[in-house]
């Protein structure tokens, strides 16, 4: 008898594009909120002598969100700000040596942060804090900052991976980078 039960197929080309999305989605509708706070609260200031109480509170939130989750696509997509080193080394293998370099100290880094944010979030959970006019946990903010370094974490450690990767090989020989 066959099975009805039909499993799915995850394909880890589909990752990235989820990924993709997922962090457009989150800066499109941060961006969205931003602007959308700020001219709401440009109106009423200025046209309805009105106050939008706790406007900056919630586009503090929208755009520390978008800053991070930012962050996070520009690794992806490997447009982060670059010096313009590798312009100037005509010598392919050194300039792999040295996209190498920058990607373990770009991973090091982001790594580093990861932990100290997730150290912060942790203690901004146990202390409670909450935001002066809606009364917000501050763990909103915070946890922007562990989910950004976490994916650019991921991200640049999957870029030093499929940098160190030649033919399936993890060795440096194998790039030609030992002839330096």
């Amino acid at each position: 008898m066959a099975s009805l039960v039909v499993k799915p197929r995850f394909e880890a080309v589909m990752l990235p594009a989820f990924f993709e999305r997922t962090l457009k989605v989150i800066i499109f509708t941060g961006m969205i909120a931003t602007t959308g706070l700020t001219f709401f609260q440009s109106i009423f200031r200025y046209f309805g002598d009105l106050s939008f109480p706790g406007a900056n509170e919630l586009i503090l939130l929208s755009v520390v969100w978008v800053y991070f989750i930012g962050m996070s696509y520009a690794t992806l997509k490997n447009e982060n700000i670059q010096g313009g080193m590798e312009d100037l080394i005509k010598n392919a293998p050194l300039r792999k040596a040295l996209a190498i370099a920058a990607s373990f100290f770009s991973s090091v880094f982001a790594i580093t942060a990861t932990y100290y944010s997730a150290q912060l979030l942790g203690s901004s959970i146990d202390k409670g804090y909450v935001s002066i006019y809606y009364g917000l946990p501050d763990y909103l903010w915070v946890s922007s900052v562990f989910v950004g370094f976490a994916l650019t974490s991921f991200f640049f450690v999957k870029t030093l991976i499929s940098q160190l990767s030649f033919t399936g090989k993890c060795h440096l020989q194998a790039m030609h980078l030992t002839k330096i």
